[in-house]
């Protein structure tokens, strides 16, 4: 990709630049800033060493910068969690939270527009933005060359020194050359991100050094023939832990199964509205935290409720459905009513000047729909109808449930063939879209894929096949996945992401079809790029580093809220077991590792309170979605008090995902859940599990063994509700007979 280095000294004032030296990798010792300095560099220059050798320096760091002089705005740049294609589009400078209402940006056509986050500059002038590796998810930068199909991993460690790395990447005026830099420690000049703005005043500073000490910075670049986008992201994959190591799961502490007890005594002690009838999808203090559907749980929650919980939680989860169908929550398109709030159905659009928690919809955006919510609603509800059935022989769906879950699918097959795509938001009443352009109902193909078998009606898998070829080719294969949140314009994020890989692997489950299967790859290792591989270094003084947190697992949000989250929003993620039982890549199964297992710490529980922002306790069975590894929001390492959907994301996490999974055939043993599992072997192959339970909390564990053509099959909707378990006591040993389960 005819990138060039230099290694430079710089000396700041405050967060200012004040000067700088570049430095030939072999030079002898040189004067700066009053000091005397030598650089060593590795043989292969991937590690340099700057050794203060005379003076006493403050304020200094150590850089690599990368020139690339043949670039160009079609090269794809990509900052895993951030920017992808360096986020080089229209900005809309709103205040949080945003929601488009000019009339002009109101089109089924409108390219994406994104808030004031870091970006390349879409228009003339200058381009480039700077951050500390704690923004990003995998400290790694990706560039990717379309005319010469060459593509260029530069790989980093997330800390040097004890100090975060900082990365700044800026275009020149004309576009036609561009510069890298990684240093050591990071400093942003002169501003920093907070939300929705890219001009806060950065107070960083450079390391204050005296004789004898050191700056060590390591880049290696990892450069290959690359075809496409989609390329770049799986040697990403491949590439993931090179630097940093496969990250340390989080020490045994609270099994599924426990971690299950207290989230659904919270759910029926917090979430359930008796005077309504249904489960809130937070504490009911405003619309948004009352019933919102799909998105933050709404009847998404009742899926695992239905699967895991006891008899009141399995007869309130059949009440909330029927309260949808029953009270009115579908407008007259056919899609389901974003909130309910003190007995009023109400829209996804708000009031931007007027941002309070307890905001009001506003007037002329109450019609306002997010479609993600619809493609939510219509795959959970035919997974619950699936689960029902078979727990109860004899049962079926209610008129009113199958009838207005048609409607559903029937509006998204009638808003495909008005548009030939699905937009972000359209108008609850006439179904037609508001704002267009967006990846924000990828799900959408897998509930009709399954609508399709539930109602016999052929037409419903030709539109999901439809709908999936226009997001994999504009969407996907572009490195862009946008629109799932309602708050963030269209700004990139993993919530899309996630929504595609469940689309692509249910349309491979249903269909048989190798190009599905490749498809959710593609997804997979996109979706991958927003997963943090390694645990940040939380300080010992934030709530995080007092509870020695383990980030590794966790998933970025999107590009404009600047946070990790606990898990993905809102879904299990066991479509990557899907995918490693489908093509037997280990990655697979070591993204859901880490995953699955680190999700539980993020409970509060009443032995291992989480104290939020301002000294309030979270009461036990709370989560928060704050998974802070940087300072945009003034709160690194910290929560705010508040309960939200990752708590459906744990309780589908349970449900889905086997404690233990065993491959028969092979001897592979992959303990997701919080116990110590040696498989007890015959002639190579594992015949028994001895399983150890180090907590301090009862645990009944889920065991999936299967051989290899077991395996090659696709699991069905489910697909553990028979599994087979085994309880065991804190502390107790137990040998327990394996035989395949599927």
């Amino acid at each position: 990709m005819n990138q060039h280095y230099t290694a430079k000294v710089q000396r700041y004032d405050g967060s200012s630049l004040c000067e700088e030296i570049r430095i030939p990798l072999d030079t002898a010792p040189f004067s700066f800033a009053g000091c005397r300095w030598e650089l060593k560099a590795a043989n292969d220059a991937s590690q340099i060493r700057l050794i203060l050798l005379e003076g006493r320096a403050e304020n200094v760091a150590l850089l690599i910068e990368l020139s690339f002089p043949q670039w160009s705005p079609q090269h794809y740049l990509l900052f895993p969690g951030l920017a992808y294609a360096g986020n080089r589009f229209e900005v809309r400078p709103l205040e949080y939270p945003p929601i488009l209402s000019d009339p002009k940006d109101l089109s089924p056509d409108q390219p994406p527009l994104i808030t004031d986050i870091l970006r390349l500059n879409h228009g003339s002038g200058p381009s480039g933005f700077h951050l500390l590796a704690g923004a990003m998810a995998v400290p790694t930068v990706g560039l990717f060359d379309p005319l010469r199909k060459s593509g260029l991993l530069v790989l980093t460690r997330p800390f040097e020194n004890g100090r975060e790395t900082g990365y700044e990447f800026v275009e020149s005026d004309d576009r036609k050359s561009a510069t890298l830099t990684i240093g050591t420690p990071g400093v942003r000049q002169n501003t920093r991100y907070t939300m929705c703005n890219t001009q806060t005043p950065s107070t960083d500073r450079g390391a204050d050094l005296t004789v004898g000490d050191s700056l060590t910075l390591t880049v290696k670049t990892v450069e290959f023939p690359c075809a496409d986008i989609p390329q770049l992201f799986d040697r990403l994959l491949d590439e993931r832990y090179t630097l940093t190591g496969s990250p340390e799961l989080s020490p045994p502490q609270l099994p599924f199964s426990a971690a299950w007890a207290i989230q659904e005594h919270k759910y029926n002690r917090d979430n359930w509205s008796a005077e309504g009838g249904y489960y809130r999808v937070g504490l009911g203090e405003n619309r948004f935290q009352d019933f919102q559907s799909g998105w933050t749980g709404g009847l998404m929650n009742t899926l695992p409720l239905l699967h895991e919980g006891s008899p009141l939680s399995h007869e309130r989860a059949k009440q909330t459905i029927d309260f949808v169908f029953s009270k009115g929550g579908q407008g007259a398109s056919g899609f389901f009513h974003g909130c309910y709030h003190k007995g009023v159905w109400s829209g996804d659009g708000f009031d931007i000047d007027k941002w309070t928690p307890q905001a009001r919809p506003h007037p002329d955006r109450d019609h306002y729909h997010l479609v993600r919510k619809s493609g939510d609603m219509l795959y959970f509800l035919l997974k619950q109808f699936d689960l029902i059935t078979r727990q109860e022989p004899g049962w079926a769906p209610p008129a009113a449930w199958v009838s207005g879950t048609r409607r559903c699918a029937d509006a998204f097959v009638a808003l495909w063939k008005k548009y030939g795509q699905l937009g972000q938001f359209v108008d609850i009443h006439t179904g037609d879209i508001i704002v267009g352009g967006s990846a924000s109902a990828g799900i959408t193909p897998a509930g009709l894929a399954l609508a399709a078998g539930f109602y016999n009606e052929p037409s419903y898998l030709e539109t999901a096949e439809a709908i999936a070829d226009y997001y994999l080719r504009e969407f996907t294969r572009k490195g862009i996945t946008n629109g799932g949140p309602g708050e963030i314009l269209q700004c990139p994020d993993s919530e899309s992401a996630a929504g595609l890989l469940e689309g692509y692997i249910t349309l491979w489950e249903v269909t048989g079809k190798q190009k599905w299967l490749d498809a959710a790859e593609e997804a997979a290792a996109q979706l991958a790029t927003w997963q943090l591989s390694y645990d940040y270094a939380f300080p010992a003084e934030t709530e995080f580093g007092r509870l020695g947190m383990r980030s590794a697992g966790g998933v970025f949000a999107n590009s404009q809220n600047g946070h990790g989250a606990p898990a993905l929003c809102t879904l299990s993620g066991n479509s990557y077991l899907k995918l490693h039982r489908a093509t037997g890549r280990p990655i697979y199964r070591q993204l859901l590792l880490e995953l699955a297992h680190n999700l539980p710490q993020y409970l509060s529980r009443e032995d291992r309170p989480i104290v939020a922002k301002g000294g309030k306790t979270m009461p036990s069975g709370w989560i928060n979605e704050r998974l802070n590894t940087g300072d945009w929001d003034n709160n690194l390492g910290g929560v705010f008090h508040g309960t939200c959907w990752v708590e459906v994301s744990l309780m589908l996490t349970v449900m889905e995902v086997p404690g233990i999974y065993v491959r028969t055939d092979t001897g592979e043993v992959t303990v997701f859940d919080h116990l110590a599992v040696e498989p007890i072997l015959r002639d190579g192959h594992p015949v028994s599990l001895r399983i150890h339970n180090p907590t301090t909390f009862p645990a009944t564990v889920k065991i999936l063994a299967e051989d290899g053509p077991q395996a090659a099959r696709p699991l069905r909707q489910n697909y553990l509700l028979k599994a087979h378990t085994v309880t065991l006591q804190p502390g107790e040993t137990l040998s327990e007979t394996l035989k395949p389960e599927l």
